[in-house]
């Protein structure tokens, strides 16, 4: 047993990583490059070799391109081409020989680089400091970390700066913490949640609000409490099992709440007895006077079954929509319910156009209120009719917001909340005033959908 620890522990100290300075991790040159840029440069620093007993170093010579920097980020060769220039400009990296495409006459070239917190033959490394932080390369080459998203992998980068060796399972992280590393809190709620059902990381202890204690986190690619690593990121995800369903309800729990739509029964699935045929009278009239009455005011128009869903000999009785938001519908106004044949299982419908808006429920005096979109539902508009005059504006605010294009995209489309502080950053571009030289320019109203 004690030799195949030892044997492991060698194994894993012989496996390749890369070294990033600590203080790098927390500087504001790190922490102002985008979470696409920081991601590109970690990928850049898995192809630099130190000079050794083996041989040389590569430094300087680290050939890199747009194309690996779209693999390594999920992003477009444009964008990786932008990330790039911005790592550049932050001093991380300088260009030692300009790439070239493939043409007729010869064989393309790619760029060649020097990643200047490394050492090079002919001039020394720019000094972070003395701490460093391994990050081994299995970890960076796991299908699990890169299926996450670029905040994501940079959050996860900020908790495994603040192991220390002996602190792992009593790592304080929660959204605030998310600001040290240039994120809000709403980024970092879900990079951690992203993080834990990755298995990366593992809570040890909630928060206590009151206390402004965050949540303690456990990292599973290193040891704690005297317990090896255990690595659950690199684990085959467990095949979830498919939700039990109640009545066609795929999920919900054994409660008659989840069934939104009221049905009448009008057949004759009842027992012949002289007890049921009063009750089945009653039915019949109560829905004789539905139909010649007002309307149904049940908001929850969508909440039907299809004909071929709705259960034999039954009335379903669903929303009917207001014809007009000035005048009242009357009995008039509804279509009568045509009756059934005797002993026959139709089913009898009557409802307005499911795609006819329902509006807002009447005032104190019977007056119907307006409908008045939000200040979100307005900016929502106002940023689909200006992103789609040019393209590539999307990809762009939403790296100048630190989000990615899926979680921008969802926000625009409604199923995500922008920030406080994403919204007040969109109205000021929407309205041209001074902003950060990140974001794009604001594309003229005489630029089509198709324009470059």
């Amino acid at each position: 047993m004690r030799r195949q620890k030892a044997s492991a522990r060698r194994r894993e100290e012989r496996e390749p990583f890369i070294m990033l300075p600590r203080a790098l991790l927390a500087d504001p040159v790190w922490v102002s490059l985008p979470a696409t840029a920081r991601v590109i440069f970690i990928d850049m620093c898995k192809i630099h070799r130190h000079a050794g007993g083996r041989g040389g170093g590569n430094n300087g010579q680290i050939g890199y391109g747009c194309a690996a920097g779209a693999r390594a980020a999920n992003i477009s060769f444009a964008t990786a081409h932008r990330m790039l220039s911005q790592i550049r400009k932050s001093g991380l990296v300088k260009l030692r020989k300009e790439g070239s495409f493939k043409v007729k006459a010869g064989e393309g070239r790619t760029s060649e680089w020097e990643i200047t917190i490394y050492p090079v033959d002919g001039s020394p490394a720019i000094r972070w400091g003395e701490s460093k932080l391994h990050i081994k390369q299995y970890l960076l080459e796991s299908a699990a970390y890169k299926d996450l998203s670029s905040s994501t992998k940079c959050i996860l980068i900020e908790l495994m700066r603040r192991y220390d060796g002996g602190n792992n399972g009593y790592i304080g992280f929660g959204g605030p913490s998310g600001a040290y590393a240039g994120f809000s809190n709403d980024v970092t709620e879900r990079a951690l949640t992203e993080l834990h059902r990755a298995g990366f990381i593992v809570q040890t202890a909630p928060a206590v609000p009151h206390l402004r204690r965050a949540r303690i986190w456990r990292l599973t690619m290193y040891a704690a409490d005297g317990k090896s690593a255990t690595k659950d990121f690199m684990r085959d995800p467990k095949l979830t099992t498919p939700q039990k369903s109640y009545r066609g309800f795929t999920g919900a729990v054994d409660s008659a709440q989840n069934v939104s739509v009221m049905r009448v029964s009008a057949s004759s699935n009842f027992p012949a007895s002289s007890k049921v045929a009063p009750l089945r009278e009653e039915n019949s009239t109560y829905t004789k006077r539905l139909t010649e009455t007002a309307s149904i005011s049940d908001r929850r128009a969508g909440e039907t079954f299809d004909p071929a869903d709705t259960r034999t000999s039954e009335i379903h009785l669903e929303t009917i929509t207001r014809a007009s938001t000035k005048a009242q519908p009357t009995a008039s106004h509804l279509a009568p319910l045509s009756p059934a044949p005797a002993g026959s299982n139709a089913v009898v419908r009557n409802w307005a156009s499911a795609k006819t808006p329902t509006e807002q429920p009447a005032g104190l005096f019977g007056d119907v209120l307006p409908s008045m979109p939000t200040p979100l539902h307005q900016l929502r508009l106002e940023l689909r009719g200006v992103l789609a005059r040019k393209r590539g504006t999307q990809s762009r605010l939403a790296e100048a917001l630190g989000l990615t294009r899926q979680t921008f995209a969802n926000a625009l489309g409604g199923r995500e909340r922008f920030t406080a502080t994403a919204v007040a950053a969109l109205r000021r571009w929407l309205d041209r005033k001074p902003i950060s030289e990140d974001w794009p320019q604001l594309p003229a109203s005489t630029e089509g959908p198709n324009a470059a």
